[in-house]
């Protein structure tokens, strides 16, 4: 067993265990508070565990093995490089217009991610093609009218880290001419600048007008 990231007092450590020749990554709270545990580690894992289950078959979703522990969940590992870490030549060729369909897949199963503007959460996999990890903020469509709203802003922002990554590091793009990501309207680009801030414990500024917050 080994650490992948010692968790802050709101997270959960990551640790990397092979188990019969089989890596999985187990997202671990046991070593944070009572009340932590109990409040929001539990909650949280339970959320990722029925993500991953509702996605099950997507080639580029991880699997999940299940709980350990009640403080615990254990994910299939990828190996690979997050994207954060490649460099725009060691991007397979067509690996965008591959991403750009693992998220419509995960889309079409009525998931949204929501935290893909986090590159971390992109993997080059070994074999070249896309992964997406770290469902923990991913919400799920509703007919509940307010949380329909969310999953669509989410969806759109979804496909917006899609083409902003496309952007940056696409060298020789297979279509040369993608179809335009949805836009996000001025207020849904500010409320989703607003929650983002929230759940990372950024500073929240409040913008003008004419402030841009894209």
């Amino acid at each position: 067993m080994s650490f992948f990231r010692r968790g802050w007092p709101t997270l959960p450590d990551i640790r990397l265990v092979e188990v019969d020749g089989r890596r999985w990554v187990v997202k671990d709270w046991r070593h944070r508070s009572l009340p932590r545990r109990l409040l929001q580690g539990r909650f949280m894992l339970k959320r990722e565990y029925f993500f991953l289950r509702s996605l099950e078959g997507i080639d580029g979703v991880p699997r999940c093995e299940g709980f350990p522990d009640a403080d615990s969940l254990a994910i299939e590992h990828f190996e690979g490089r997050n994207a954060s870490v490649v460099y725009p030549q060691d991007y397979p060729r067509g690996f965008f217009d591959h991403l750009e369909a693992l998220v419509r897949a995960i889309h079409a199963r009525g998931v949204a991610h929501g935290d893909l503007d986090q590159d971390d959460n992109v993997m080059v996999r070994a074999d070249g093609s896309p992964g997406v990890i770290d469902f923990g903020n991913a919400l799920r469509e509703s007919w509940f009218p307010l949380i329909r709203m969310w999953h669509d802003l989410l969806v759109r922002h979804d496909l917006q880290c899609v083409a902003r990554l496309r952007g940056r590091f696409e060298i020789d793009p297979v279509n040369p001419n993608p179809a335009p990501p949805p836009d996000l309207l001025s207020w849904q680009r500010r409320v989703l600048v607003f929650f983002r801030k929230m759940e990372r414990n950024e500073p929240v500024r409040v913008h003008g007008v004419g402030d841009n917050v894209s």
